[in-house]
């Protein structure tokens, strides 16, 4: 009778640098391959602790001479860096966008204020003062994370000021005078009858 392997685990993922124990049986002899990665080759309970992704297979003999093939698949997870704009700007009372990308979960700490959610990836900042806002990225089997920090720089809402609401006799004319902040750098008035 052939043997029965009965290899566990049969899937398993393994965060980069840990190690996991194979489980093979009902042998008297075993051989696994690939060798890279295994602390033995030759024995029922290796451990593994590989550095990518990798499909070990074992061919176990029994004392009668039959073999039998199984395999495992061990998946690696691996650092990563979560993106993130260092710096943008928002007009005040306004909001914008801070899209995180890199990573499978997000949660925004620190100081929190002025964001739309702190557990999505892209939430909308309205802060009403200049802001370091700070990301931090899971993967989804919590091996690693990283952290990125973007500065909202608030920018102030350009002013004006005209004359106040005036009487005139139809067919007169008047100049608008207007006082403004140096930031203008555009006029639209409204309407543009007369």
């Amino acid at each position: 009778k052939r043997p029965d392997v009965d290899l566990t685990p049969r899937t398993h993922v393994l965060c980069l640098g840990n190690e996991t124990q194979l489980h093979a049986h009902d042998g008297s002899q075993y051989q696994w391959q690939p060798a890279p990665g295994l602390n033995r080759y030759d024995i029922a309970n290796p451990v593994a602790a590989p550095t990518d992704n990798t499909i070990y297979r074992v061919e176990v003999t029994n004392e009668f001479g039959c073999k039998s093939i199984d395999s495992a698949v061990i998946s690696i997870v691996k650092p990563f860096k979560v993106a993130l704009a260092s710096e943008t700007y928002v007009c005040y009372g306004s909001a914008v966008e801070l899209p995180a990308s890199g990573a499978d979960n997000y949660e925004w700490v620190n100081n929190t204020a002025g964001l739309s959610s702190t557990t999505v990836n892209a939430p909308l900042a309205s802060p009403l003062v200049n802001t370091l806002y700070t990301v931090v990225g899971h993967d989804k089997y919590q091996c690693f994370t990283d952290t990125a920090r973007v500065n909202v720089e608030v920018k102030a809402l350009p002013s004006v000021k005209t004359l106040e609401n005036m009487e005139l006799p139809t067919g007169s004319e008047i100049s608008l005078l207007t006082t403004y902040s140096n930031d203008v750098v555009g006029w639209k008035w409204s309407p543009a009858d007369y």
